[in-house]
């Protein structure tokens, strides 16, 4: 685990050469007592800071791609799209995704049936080459099938729903909480025909199923089972763990009936609102942009949930806070007791803490050996299998491979019963790790189970003459949705870089428009769109354009290098760098991606942390330390929208403080601020035993 460490709140100029020299001493030479002030309590600490679901790069967040494009001979494609732009765009986006080092993609297609085009074998894949002639199997329109039944994208969305749900079932739990779903829907008309009435009767109603017009087309029918088949696969993915899933609509108005096209695009609209996407419409060809989804956004369904802070050094009990040196939930008393060291979390070395082996009922000075942990270790020597190491805590619980094993808890899940403790606390705790047992009182004080952790007293104890002074106080304000919004870089108008984008900017394609100046009035000639907008002695224009051929905002003139700032008529603005020497001398349209990261935020301040007097390591008196660290721990719990039962991820960092009764600590600072930054979950490759 990534040691990360708090900073004391001071001046900012004065905050890290502050830490650095607290953090280096073995105590601080500065007693918490002033003359002029009321004296600070030393051993109760402040946390505070703002905590936000994570923000991943590629390789961190697996994105599982699903495209669903009509391929019936009813949609009117072949007509439409002659040149085959379509393809070319799956083509460009396949590409794309194949970039991303954690992307994985598969085809379906439909026409009087489903089927799936890539991979042949498997459920996702990053093989270009089978991708890539996938898409061009799509040039040819599918068949109708026996029934003339020519356009079934029900069959293809039931497709998509399964893929999606072997995938994940194929995965272990923690790497489910990173995996996020994109599902792109290409079509060209609706379903030919459409669902019969008697699909949406009531299966009790027979009366309905019996009717003359039971067996009629339903245009109106077929939406509500599209609709439902979308909500169906979007509530199925996050159920099942996943970080998120969005299915987005891509309509090309293939018919030339507008009203067709209306219709179509009306059903399109509640669909992809159910599946949390996005809907698109191109008239033309040239109009097709897969960009406008966004789907390399980082977004996902999770939202910052609960602040949990923790001193794993102190050991809550009926009288009080005992001091528990070594971390493994059993106090120094204890473990003297039992004939084990209180500075050892391992007494005898066999990979099982101590507080585990009381937890279990096995000897704390004697190695066991049990069966579990003999299968970890045999599955790490042999070549066939994943290499977990049996001492790895992949999930950054507390707990390693091998005895969560013995407990039962999932090894890449931080939080396995989803009541937003980590499963190495609630053992240290005596809380219940496998079943959600916040809300319940075990010692019958009170106080539940779950705010007795938060709070830093004992759960299985009364100890409600203790609680005035020892409980933990939270302030936690819900900061909401953070968004935040970046462009790719311009690919052709490689002389300007986008560096500020306006808030009301949407995601999407984002397009520049530079125009030269007039032949004899700059250095560049030429003409089109916004040709003689630029002012006298300028080399030419930008303006913030459209993807289509109106220009939003008024040209900027262009005079050397430097920054300017590019405005719409909606109040959207962007600002880029130009350098002038790159500016091309013809006219020239580029666009770029602008994706979008959304992070729910909170704000935190936990106050009354106490503090102990723990005895320090060998190593530590070995450097003349004369106090041991107290391990604090801020835990930030996930949970997915809608969804709080469901097991999230948890942020964690570690916060040590050294302190040596009565009024020696270090940092010295009554309160201590966590960053944002500073708060990890388990990585992708950890999860997979890489690392």
């Amino acid at each position: 685990m990534k040691v990360l460490r708090g900073r004391t709140l001071q001046h900012k100029p004065q905050r890290a050469a502050a830490v650095a020299a607290a953090l280096a001493l073995s105590c601080s030479d500065a007693r918490l007592y002033h003359s002029a002030r009321p004296p600070a309590l030393a051993d109760r600490l402040t946390l505070t800071g703002e905590a936000c679901t994570e923000a991943f790069d590629d390789a961190e967040r697996p994105l599982k791609l699903v495209l669903v494009v009509d391929q019936s001979p009813s949609s009117g494609l072949g007509g439409f799209d002659p040149g085959q732009r379509r393809l070319q765009a799956l083509n460009d986006l396949v590409r794309a995704a194949l970039e991303r080092p954690a992307a994985e993609v598969a085809l379906v297609s439909y026409g009087g049936a489903a089927q799936r085009l890539a991979p042949l074998d498997g459920l996702f894949t990053r093989n270009p080459g089978e991708l890539l002639s996938g898409v061009t199997r799509l040039a040819a329109p599918a068949p109708c099938d026996a029934q003339m039944t020519c356009a079934d994208p029900l069959a293809a969305l039931r497709l998509a729903r399964s893929l999606v749900e072997d995938d994940l079932a194929a995965q272990e739990e923690g790497e489910r909480g990173l995996t996020r779903y994109e599902v792109l829907w290409v079509l060209g008309g609706g379903a030919a025909p459409p669902a019969p009435r008697a699909d949406c009767c009531d299966p009790a109603d027979r009366a309905c199923r019996a009717a003359p017009e039971a067996q009629a087309p339903s245009a109106s029918c077929q939406a509500q089972r599209e609709l439902a088949v979308v909500g169906e696969l979007r509530a199925a993915a996050l159920a099942a763990g996943a970080a998120g899933l969005r299915l987005h609509a891509l309509h090309l108005e293939a018919s030339a009936d507008a009203a067709v096209n209306a219709a179509v695009a009306e059903g399109l609209g509640r669909v992809v609102f159910a599946g949390g996407g996005r809907y698109a419409p191109a008239a033309t060809p040239e109009l097709i942009d897969v960009r406008a989804f966004g789907l390399f956004d980082d977004v996902s369904d999770l939202e910052a949930a609960q602040v949990v802070a923790v001193n794993l050094s102190a050991a809550p009990r009926a009288g009080g806070l005992e001091p528990d040196s070594d971390a493994d939930g059993l106090s120094d008393d204890e473990e003297r007791a039992r004939g084990a060291d209180p500075l050892a979390a391992d007494t005898d070395g066999d990979g099982l803490s101590d507080g585990v082996e009381a937890r279990l009922g096995l000897p704390l000075d004697a190695p066991d050996a049990p069966e579990a942990c003999a299968a970890l270790a045999a599955d790490a020597l042999a070549a066939d299998v994943l290499a977990v190491d049996p001492r790895a805590d992949r999930d950054l619980d507390g707990l390693n491979e091998c005895e969560e094993a013995l407990l039962g808890t999932a090894p890449t899940l931080t939080d396995t019963d989803g009541d937003h403790l980590p499963d190495g606390l609630e053992l240290h705790r005596g809380t219940d790790y496998l079943s959600a047992d916040s809300a319940l009182d075990f010692d019958e004080d009170g106080v539940p189970n779950g705010d007795e952790v938060l709070e830093g007293t004992d759960p299985r104890s009364v100890d409600e003459a203790q609680r005035l002074g020892l409980a933990a106080r939270y302030e936690v304000e819900r900061l909401g949705a953070r968004r935040e919004l970046t462009a790719d870089p311009l690919r052709a108008l490689e002389a300007a870089r986008v560096v500020a984008l306006s808030p009301l900017l949407a995601p999407g394609v984002l397009t520049l428009v530079w125009t030269p100046a007039e032949a004899g009035a700059g250095e560049g000639a030429g003409g089109g769109e916004g040709a003689g907008a630029a002012e006298g002695g300028a080399l030419g224009a930008l303006a913030l354009g459209a993807p289509g051929a109106r220009a939003l905002g008024a040209p900027v003139p262009v005079r050397g290098d430097g920054r300017l700032r590019l405005e719409g008529a909606g109040g959207e603005w962007v600002e880029v760098d130009v350098r002038a020497a790159a500016l091309p001398a013809l006219p020239l349209r580029d666009t770029a991606a602008v994706r979008e990261r959304v992070r729910s935020c909170l704000a935190y301040t936990v106050r009354n942390v106490r503090l102990v007097g723990v005895a320090p390591t060998a190593d530590e008196r070995a450097r003349g330390q004369r106090a041991g660290l107290n391990e604090l721990r801020l835990y930030v719990s996930t949970k997915r929208r809608g969804q709080s039962e469901r097991p999230g991820r948890l942020l964690v960092a570690r916060v040590p403080v050294r302190f040596t009764p009565p009024d020696d600590r270090s940092p010295a600072g009554a309160a201590v601020e966590v960053g944002a930054e500073e708060l990890v979950g388990p990585t992708l490759r950890a999860l997979r035993g890489g690392e």
